[in-house]
């Protein structure tokens, strides 16, 4: 009997068990389990999407030996590096292959971002990378025609090119009780100046605040263009293109200088509920860190690389305030790059990060620090929240819609009906959880003040500091002026006395030239006086020589009519020396002088 009994008692249990779990299988209101998300992806809305993108190996990596140091699996990306025998694996959102389409890439991180902003959200997309890892390629795509900002090809145009045709699309097939207003801007941080590239003219924009009225951080007197289709929009960012700061580098032929930030803002206003939502869309184009081992960088382009790998130093040091727990400060505020990013980054947005690396071992460090940057911004979580505004209408409906209820309690005279007592208790709710938003929203801008307050107390200290340091220098600026006035008199003085030597040397160098002049002269009148005594000489001379020579001839006239009448034995006697004396007469004197007669 006892076996009996514990027979029918296993049997029944047996049969009970099959029944209930038959039940539960049957059961039509069990919901299935939603599918496991692969692995890497990101549940969280308000948390950053990272999506890793590998561009082919360029012509330097292919002469360089062409090896890999990055294997794709799926979400996952095992990197090693010549620095480090172990292998490090990555895991993000999505990764893309070299061989991934641009409309692949623009289907995971643009199309959700684009419906996000239509439903009052902002959403940031901004590209991260070395130079040349294909960032302005995955934004904008390649330059057609050498128009830069400008791609129509249907197969490599980028991003934003393709969120533009979304955008409008999406209007054209929305309701027709909804209105549209679209605007436009466009700026890059070039050397650390905010740029418009709308209005060339205005180099050096600043930022503003204005998180109580929604706007957060923006650009004060930034040109904003109305659009009205795709086109317009497209002529917008090639002229904006145009002015951008681009250079030929080693690494890159077209290495953007500046980063690049493009922003739609979206308004919508409903003619039905009353009711206005607005949503900006900033599409981001950092440029690239670089090694100027590796760029050949030098003059404009490695002062404009030192500030570029500046801000994105800064960059990294936000995200890794964001993600450290222990960390109580983040420093926006160092750079204009990280602080117009505000929002983007642990504030109000729905963000995805693009990181744009090589598989080339060439550049393996460079990837290994690009997918370290998105490693850690994913762990960075947003707040998130639609930017709905009261109107005018909106707030006189609420108020007439409270008068007719509180008119009907009394009517009713504290009857309420439940259903209309639910209703009033879920719009009391979501009241509350309105109101609990707004105290989350003043309690975030009170930190945000206190920690502006820290900053200008700091600050202050820091210019109080400067304003004695510069004191202590005027000091010891007017003590050398001082020194500098009685060197200066010093001078002056010696510069008088040698003016004084100077023109009483002067004043006598005058008399001696007047004296010179004056003996040069007389001179010149003796040289003359001797040339008419010199000429009157030669005159008398041969005057001299003539009557001597006239007197000679007659002297010897005369003694020859003497020698007719002498006896002929004196005459043989004297021949010869009147022969020599005549001779003698007839030659000149050879010392100059004149010939005496005899």
């Amino acid at each position: 009997h006892f076996f009996d009994h514990l027979y029918c008692f296993v049997f029944f249990y047996f049969f009970s068990l099959l029944f209930f779990l038959l039940l539960i299988a049957m059961d039509p209101s069990k919901k299935s389990l939603p599918p496991k998300p692969p692995t890497g992806a990101t549940t969280d809305v308000n948390a950053i999407r990272v999506v890793a993108r590998f561009r082919p190996q360029n012509a330097i990596e292919l002469s360089s030996g062409g090896s890999e140091c990055a294997k794709i699996n799926g979400n996952e990306v095992e990197v090693r590096t010549s620095e480090e025998s172990a292998p490090h694996t990555f895991v993000f959102d999505k990764i893309f292959s070299p061989t991934a389409r641009q409309a692949d890439i623009f289907d995971y991180t643009g199309r959700q971002i684009v419906e996000d902003v239509f439903q009052g959200y902002n959403g940031t997309i901004f590209v991260y990378g070395q130079t040349g890892s294909g960032k302005t390629f995955t934004m904008m795509g390649p330059n057609i025609g050498r128009i830069q900002g400008y791609c129509d090809d249907p197969e490599m145009k980028g991003i934003i090119p393709r969120v533009v045709e979304k955008i409008f699309n999406t209007v054209e097939e929305s309701d027709e009780s909804l209105e549209f207003t679209l605007k436009v801007s466009y700026v890059e941080i070039y050397m650390e100046r905010i740029r418009d590239l709308l209005d060339p003219s205005k180099v050096n924009l600043q930022l503003h605040e204005d998180f109580r009225g929604g706007r957060g951080v923006f650009i004060a007197d930034a040109t904003e263009s109305y659009v009205s289709d795709a086109e317009e929009v497209f002529r917008l960012m090639q002229s904006g293109a145009s002015n951008r700061a681009v250079a030929c580098t080693r690494m890159n032929e077209e290495s953007s200088r500046s980063h690049s930030i493009f922003c739609i803002s979206i308004t919508q206003k409903h003619s039905v509920k009353l009711e206005q939502r607005t949503g900006k869309l900033y599409l981001v184009d950092l440029a690239g860190s670089e090694k100027v081992g590796k760029t050949k960088s030098e003059g404009q382009q490695l002062e404009e690389a030192k500030l570029i790998n500046k801000s994105l130093t800064m960059l990294g040091m936000v995200i890794n305030a964001l993600t450290d727990k222990k960390s109580t400060h983040v420093p926006y505020r160092d750079s204009k790059l990280t602080r117009l990013l505000q929002d983007s980054l642990g504030g109000n947005s729905r963000t995805t990060l693009i990181v744009c690396a090589s598989v080339s071992k060439y550049n393996d460090l460079e990837t290994m620090s690009t997918l370290r940057f998105g490693e850690r911004a994913k762990s960075i979580k947003n707040k998130a929240k639609i930017n709905r505004e009261w109107t005018v209408a909106e707030l006189k409906a609420l108020w007439e819609k409270a008068e007719r209820e509180l008119a009907q309690l009394k009517k009713m005279k504290g009857v309420v009906d439940p259903v209309e007592e639910e209703r009033r208790a879920q719009e009391l709710k979501d009241m509350e959880e309105e109101w609990n938003d707004e105290k989350q929203r003043f309690a975030d801008e009170k930190e945000d003040l206190l920690m502006q307050m820290i900053e200008l107390k700091e600050e202050s200290f820091s210019r109080q500091q400067q304003v004695d340091r510069l004191k202590a220098e005027v000091e010891l600026l007017h003590q050398e002026s001082e020194l500098w006035e009685e060197e200066y008199d010093l001078l002056a003085q010696k510069l008088e006395d040698t003016q004084f030597r100077y023109e009483s040397e002067k004043q006598a160098s005058a008399e001696k030239a007047v004296a010179t002049e004056t003996s040069l002269k007389c001179f010149e009148e003796i040289s003359t006086h001797l040339v008419s005594l010199k000429a009157q000489l030669g005159k008398l001379r041969s005057q001299v020589e003539e009557k001597l020579l006239r007197s000679t001839l007659a002297a010897l006239h005369l003694s020859g009519s003497k020698e007719e009448n002498w006896p002929a034995t004196e005459r043989g006697a004297d021949d010869d020396g009147a022969a020599g004396e005549a001779s003698a007469a007839e030659q000149p004197c050879s010392s100059g002088e004149l010939p005496v007669p005899n």
